[in-house]
């Protein structure tokens, strides 16, 4: 995906850098990381917690897909938000599972029952990546504006 952002104190940097050498990819930086961070907490807060508005969403059992969320930082100025749970892709799009060792999955029912199958379809339940088109790039600017003001002294 790639977004444009319209910085509200362009001017201010550009001057900045005509005059001094001022760290504008650390601010940059930054600000991407703590708008990751933002939405990281938005995703936990309205799909990780329980149902949200129109069955999507997961109840939180465990805890374990949510802790598994990790901003992953390269020395070239590159963050990414990364799950490291094997089960985020099945959730996010949706899919079917099937027996890997055996004939049959099988896991407990209602009450405790065993279920034997051979296969389980999974619905789609999070909207990680819509919920980032829609609301990504507003966080994102947010703070790299706030982060890029903080540079040029005014805040």
């Amino acid at each position: 995906m790639k977004y444009s952002l319209d910085v509200s104190n362009a001017d201010k940097i550009i001057a900045a850098l005509e005059k001094h050498e001022v760290n504008i990819m650390d601010a940059m930086f930054r600000g991407l990381k703590k708008a990751l961070m933002s939405f990281q907490g938005e995703i936990e807060k309205t799909q990780l917690s329980g149902r949200v508005t129109n069955n999507f969403g997961l109840n939180r059992r465990t805890g374990t897909l949510a802790r598994s969320a990790f901003i992953k930082e390269s020395p070239n100025n590159f963050v990414k938000l990364a799950y490291a749970s094997k089960y985020i892709r099945i959730h996010q799009f949706g899919g079917t599972i099937t027996p890997k060792n055996g004939k049959y999955l099988v896991f407990r029912g209602e009450g405790g029952r065993l279920i034997f199958t051979k296969k389980v379809t999974i619905p789609k339940r999070l909207r990680i990546l819509e919920t980032f088109e829609s609301k990504g790039p507003a966080i994102i600017a947010r703070n790299i504006n706030n982060e890029l003001s903080k540079v040029l002294g005014k805040r």
